[in-house]
């Protein structure tokens, strides 16, 4: 189960092992691992620059252990990567086709459009968008993508998404219902309850009850927990 909370272009998403707040006007951002009460609080740019510095270090200390001939290559290599972070979105080269489909699904009571996204004409996504759901006002997509890119680097459904195509599409409404198909696996998001109300300050501050990381705390904050395996394994 997930939670959005969304207000005046701060956005809260919530899961049972994360927490992201995001503040979309000042980019600032608050990472929160509620299973080890403790949280990182900075902005997309020091947090793009700890993981420029952290990848940076890796590769000095990659280039103490290997061969001499092999440090040259590794090290044009690991500066391309980390020359990337903090990059833009690249869109997709693939042929990206939406079509509208005849469907009368209603989610928490909300009519809605069915699309279907196809890259290279292969089914991607089919999404239901309620048009009566606009957060546009108060939502600002392009920079919650890049958000969610700098947080999640392997979500590649992010480079179809910030295609002209397919941010006209969200500028009708909110996708209430997504079922998603890539590499032979199926993964379906939907919407189950709504609220409109003025969301309390506090849910887009510091949580009193967890403790503060530096950035390298939070990178580092499950390197030493041991595995757990059950009697019988």
């Amino acid at each position: 189960m997930q939670r959005f909370f969304i207000q005046d272009f701060k956005v809260k998403f919530e899961q049972y092992n994360i927490i992201y707040t995001f503040n979309l006007k000042t980019n600032s951002i608050i990472l929160v691992d509620p299973v080890n009460m403790v949280y990182y609080n900075g902005t997309i740019e020091s947090y793009l620059q700890g993981l420029k510095q952290m990848k940076t270090r890796q590769l000095q200390k990659l280039l103490r252990e290997i061969p001499d001939d092999q440090k040259a290559a590794c090290q044009k290599e690991y500066s391309v990567k980390i020359e990337r972070i903090g990059r833009p979105i690249v869109p997709v080269t693939d042929t990206i086709n939406i079509v509208r489909l005849n469907d009368s699904l209603k989610v928490f009571g909300k009519t809605t459009e069915k699309y279907q996204v196809s890259l290279n004409n292969r089914r991607t996504e089919e999404t239901w968008i309620s048009p009566s759901l606009d957060i546009t006002r108060q939502f600002n997509w392009e920079k919650y993508l890049y958000l969610i890119s700098v947080m999640e680097p392997g979500n590649t459904t992010l480079n179809y998404m910030v295609t002209d195509q397919y941010r006209q599409l969200l500028v009708k409404g909110f996708p209430v219902r997504r079922i998603m198909t890539a590499g032979g696996y199926r993964n379906e998001f939907q919407v189950n309850r709504m609220e409109e109300k003025k969301i309390p300050d506090y849910e887009f501050y510091t949580p009193s009850l967890c403790r503060e990381l530096t950035f390298e705390q939070w990178i580092d904050r499950n390197k030493d927990k041991e595995i757990q395996y059950d009697d019988y394994e």
